[in-house]
């Protein structure tokens, strides 16, 4: 409802912010999901192509530039404290870890399918990244913060499962 350059410019703006963080995976998973609903408008291809090149560039500049940050272990390293636990342990956090996006890609509500197709992108490139550099992993350990997010997702998604039905 919106004209097409609020929506740009909040994208934009919201990605150069994650830029300048430095987090190349909450970059990434933001870009990649937000551009999956910018795909989406039927208006602009322009001005589309333009805003996902300079996705492309920050992610690239992102990834290019990671901190040195050195890891923490209950934050970046969790799964190797719980594989510490044993390979029980191990194997049903990397198990619920494959579980929490499949309900946007699986069952997404008909209205909302693009909304649900970019959260669970979103969510499983939080969760991909953490294996390439020093990430928290979402929802375990004291990579929490996305737990409150991910529960305001499937919270929208089950409204919208209701609303269809």
């Amino acid at each position: 409802s919106k004209p097409f350059w609020v929506t740009f410019g909040f994208a934009l703006f919201f990605t150069v912010l994650l830029f300048f963080q430095p987090d190349a995976s909450q970059l990434t998973a933001f870009t990649i999901s937000i551009s999956i609903l910018l795909l989406n408008i039927k208006k602009n291809k322009s001005i589309q192509i333009l805003l996902l090149i300079v996705f492309i560039l920050l992610i690239i500049i992102s990834w290019s530039h990671l901190d040195q940050l050195a890891p923490v272990s209950y934050v970046e390293e969790i799964l190797s404290l719980v594989k510490e636990m044993g390979i029980g342990w191990l194997v049903f956090a990397v198990i619920s870890l494959f579980i929490l996006p499949l309900p946007f890609f699986v069952f997404p509500p008909t209205s909302a399918k693009p909304l649900s197709f970019s959260l669970g992108f979103y969510f499983s490139i939080s969760i991909l990244s953490s294996f390439f550099g020093n990430f928290p992993v979402p929802i375990m350990g004291y990579g929490t913060s996305a737990f409150i997010g991910y529960l305001i997702a499937i919270t929208c998604y089950v409204y919208n499962k209701k609303m269809n039905h």
